[in-house]
């Protein structure tokens, strides 16, 4: 044999002998071995639904005497995450998805296997249903398994019930007309849904008494998009509240209002005439911001589950950018006796406030100083001032200075 065909024989043989080798090793690990068809394990859950950020427990359970180390592992790491301690694992659902844990026994050449499916986190309402009577109120709670997301809140038919965010997702609902509404709670992925049924309850008022009296609108704040509305009843209310639509409706018997705005209701208190009677007046007052500049709106004030009203009435923003205004002041405008100027009841403050009115009819709000009434312990001597002025102060902004 040449020098040649020695080398080539000797490269040869240390291949195969590199090919022998690799093949025992593997056979060794398991990668030919059989299963050990006698040896038996098993694991305490072979399939599993859970909710994205939940977590579980799974364990190889072995017959008595036959425990073996387990090698755990997960078909994606992407949807679980495993940590282990022996024959327990800990897994923990991070995204939506399926995907296998699996069980191995290297030394027997065995695996056992759990399917795992992970669903979203989906929103879940603590009322699926609810019946109300005219005047009930409750609060619907959303929530998740894991999830701190915001919900937000629709409503089929907000004239059906009235609501305010009462906290971190709830809601609060007090039902205001007879029919049947659905709420919705929705989040980035799921929502959930409440149906509430409204039925007629036993409801008792005057509406006569409740009708709203001496309403005033005057600015809340310097941008003069948000106004105060204040208003007065011999009554207490249900639901004070106001109604507003764009646009000059007034007059207008079906009029579909834009935005409905719960009012705050002061305590009533005991007011007399001066003839002696004595009676309740109850204060209402209620903010409306995001008002458009150099626009005209059409509202009313009364109770909303009552469905009393009072009359519509119009006013309008001022321009954005503006460089002077003009603005009517009155002053000491309480009633005299007819002594003096021959008017009774204020009749002279309506008359100089209704002229000056027609003379500057682009006039933007009123100013008050001094007394409005001259006898300030009777009611009715601060309404029989208003009264008159009705015509302007629910038209303008009335701003009041006293002293």
């Amino acid at each position: 044999m040449t020098f040649l065909n020695r080398k080539i024989h000797r490269a040869v043989s240390a291949v195969l002998a590199l090919v022998f080798m690799l093949g025992v090793f593997s056979g060794c690990v398991g990668g030919n071995k059989q299963p050990d068809e006698e040896f038996e394990f098993s694991l305490s859950l072979t399939e599993k639904q859970l909710i994205v950020g939940e977590y579980f427990a799974i364990n190889a359970i072995f017959e008595e005497g036959s425990q073996e180390d387990v090698v755990w592992s997960v078909s994606d790491s992407e949807i679980l995450r495993f940590t282990s301690d022996g024959t327990i694992a800990l897994i923990n659902a991070v995204k939506e998805g399926t995907a296998t844990v699996y069980a191995d026994i290297v030394s027997k050449n065995a695996r056992r296997s759990c399917q795992v499916t992970v669903n979203p986190d989906k929103v879940k309402l603590d009322f699926d249903t609810k019946a109300l009577k005219l005047g009930d109120s409750f609060i619907l709670t959303a929530s998740f398994v894991k999830s701190k997301e915001l919900i937000e809140w629709s409503v089929s038919d907000p004239s059906i019930i009235l609501t305010e965010e009462s906290g971190t997702n709830k809601l609060k609902i007090m039902a205001i007309k007879e029919g049947e509404v659905k709420v919705t709670a929705q989040a980035a992925n799921s929502k959930a849904e409440c149906v509430i049924v409204v039925t007629y309850g036993d409801l008792e008022f005057d509406e006569e008494l409740m009708s709203p009296h001496t309403i005033m609108l005057t600015y809340y704040d310097k941008s003069a998009t948000k106004y105060g509305i204040t208003w007065h009843s011999h009554s207490e209310y249900y639901v004070p509240a106001v109604k507003i639509a764009e646009g000059n409706l007034a007059g207008s018997s079906n009029v579909t209002y834009d935005r409905t705005i719960k009012a705050a209701a002061d305590k009533g208190f005991e007011t007399k005439k001066q003839n002696g009677d004595i009676y309740t007046d109850y204060a209402f007052r209620a903010v409306i911001d995001d008002l458009k500049f150099d626009t005209v709106y059409t509202y009313v004030v009364g109770d909303l589950l009552a469905d009393v009203w009072g009359e519509q009435a119009t006013f309008k923003t001022r321009k954005q950018d503006i460089d002077s205004f003009t603005f009517i002041n009155i002053t000491d405008s309480q009633e005299t006796s007819s002594s003096k100027y021959g008017l009774d009841n204020g009749r002279h403050s309506f008359e100089a406030l209704d002229g000056a009115f027609a003379t500057y009819p682009d006039a933007e709000l009123i100013v008050h100083s001094g007394d409005m009434a001259e006898y300030a312990e009777y009611e009715e001597s601060w309404q029989k001032n208003t009264r008159l002025q009705q015509k302007v102060l629910h038209i303008l902004p009335y701003n009041v200075c006293f002293g």
